[in-house]
């Protein structure tokens, strides 16, 4: 199955030269909803973990317990069915000076896997390293937990399957389709460029590649499986290794990433608001858009419509 969809992003230049998309952590995505499970499934995922008085406070009680199971290491890549919404432009791509990429790419289900796969667009994330699903949004949290069986991983991932896709119907407007990424296995991570991050990068058998993300530094490390094998390599001390590795999913100015392949972008729409530099930094730069074998030369800015409260898309020309 074919499917459309789009990505809002205040950073279009950094994706065309990247091709990574941001997996955001659970915690700091803008609905504080997000994984959050009421009273009735906190009283569950307790019960079922078995956790005694001690272990329960030092995750934040019953209710803190129950949000770290099932919001660790969990990561959201969010794209739209609409390109057009004013909301969206709004909140997502820069007050209208960024701008929103169309993916296309095929839904598929495979006889392993209990839910549709994708096919074309991430460069190397395996099928079991992520969940898709569409967004349903209502007014109750609850989930059906006559639904649900087993014990400790087995039912929390179950949780997750059902939770980690409702939203309240104040979200409608977004068409959200969803990838709940495994963030262990994202392709890179943004670590602040300091002397406490390279001083620890060098207990492990990686190179240090340095960038900048406005006017911060970063430096780029691999997928944390490839980290936490080698700081075993290195015999690390423990706590070491779950401090800093675990860090990443855990930390607001880490920053993960997934590789996107070239091929799933067929269309990029500029802002309104987008700068008259930036908007010919995209179309002078043939070199850099012909990697990109389906775009073509589908690439649009937006205009306001002269009576609606509408856009309009007019196309522009690569020089």
């Amino acid at each position: 199955m074919k499917i459309k969809l789009y990505k809002y992003t205040p950073h279009i230049e950094s994706f065309l030269n990247t091709l990574m998309l941001r997996a955001t952590r659970t915690k700091d995505l803008n609905d504080p909803f997000e994984l959050k499970p009421n009273q009735e499934l906190v009283e569950s995922i307790v019960t079922n973990g078995a956790q005694s008085e001690t272990a329960l406070s030092l995750l934040g009680g019953r209710q803190g317990f129950a949000e770290f199971k099932l919001s660790y290491n969990k990561g959201v890549v969010a794209l739209s069915e609409c390109h057009d919404n004013l909301l969206m432009w709004s909140h997502y791509a820069d007050e209208h000076r960024g701008g929103v990429i169309e993916l296309t790419f095929d839904l598929e289900n495979e006889s392993h896997s209990r839910t549709l796969v994708q096919r074309g667009l991430f460069q190397n994330l395996a099928d079991n390293n992520y969940q898709y699903g569409l967004v349903r949004y209502r007014k109750n949290r609850s989930i059906d937990l006559s639904m649900i069986s087993g014990r400790r991983y087995e039912l929390w991932q179950q949780i997750v399957d059902q939770l980690g896709f409702i939203k309240s119907k104040d979200w409608m407007y977004e068409e959200e389709h969803r990838f709940l990424i495994d963030m262990n296995y994202c392709n890179k991570t943004y670590v602040p460029d300091n002397e406490y991050s390279r001083e620890r990068m060098t207990l492990f058998d990686v190179s240090v590649e340095s960038v900048s993300v406005g006017d911060k530094n970063y430096i780029v490390v691999p997928p944390e499986h490839i980290l936490s094998k080698a700081a075993k390599h290195k015999e690390c001390e423990p706590h070491f290794e779950m401090l800093f590795l675990n860090g990443f999913t855990t930390r607001t100015e880490y920053l993960q990433f997934v590789d996107i392949k070239p091929d799933c972008v067929t269309g990029l729409y500029l802002g309104a608001k987008m700068r008259n530099e930036q908007v010919e930094s995209i179309l002078s730069d043939t070199d850099r858009l012909s990697k990109f074998q389906n775009l073509k030369e589908d690439i649009y800015q937006a205009e306001i419509h002269s009576l609606n409260f509408d856009l309009e898309f007019k196309p522009l020309t690569v020089t």
